[in-house]
């Protein structure tokens, strides 16, 4: 809840994108006021166990100028395995090719799914 709470207070201070990160595992988005929220990026790379959570993101910001000012934005989440590795953390993240997979993650950070995998 506290998260929740710096997240949007940060939004209502004039944030543009608040991203967060440190649970270890990922955490749904939301667009608060206009404002994107990603609570938890989850483990890009992560040595502290050896079968960590096998989901992550990467969160993509493309910013488009014209004539030297900002003229849009998207975001893009990329889903991501943690490991590549056979049941063991082998320490090489990768994107998830495999479709229903990734709707799985994206689901999850959209808040239609309650798990990642």
């Amino acid at each position: 809840a506290w998260r929740v709470r710096a997240s949007r207070r940060l939004a209502d201070n004039g944030a543009d994108l608040v991203l967060g990160n440190h649970p270890h595992v990922l955490q749904p988005r939301e667009i608060y006021q206009g404002t994107e929220i990603v609570y938890s990026l989850g483990n890009f790379c992560f040595g502290g166990s050896r079968r960590p959570e096998n989901r992550t993101i990467i969160y993509q910001l493309i910013l488009h100028i014209e004539n030297g000012e900002l003229a849009s934005s998207d975001s893009e989440i990329i889903p991501c395995y943690v490991h590549t590795g056979a049941g063991v953390n082998n320490y090489c993240p990768a994107p998830i090719s495999d479709e229903s997979l990734r709707r799985q993650v994206l689901d999850f950070m959209d808040g239609k799914a309650k798990l990642p995998c």
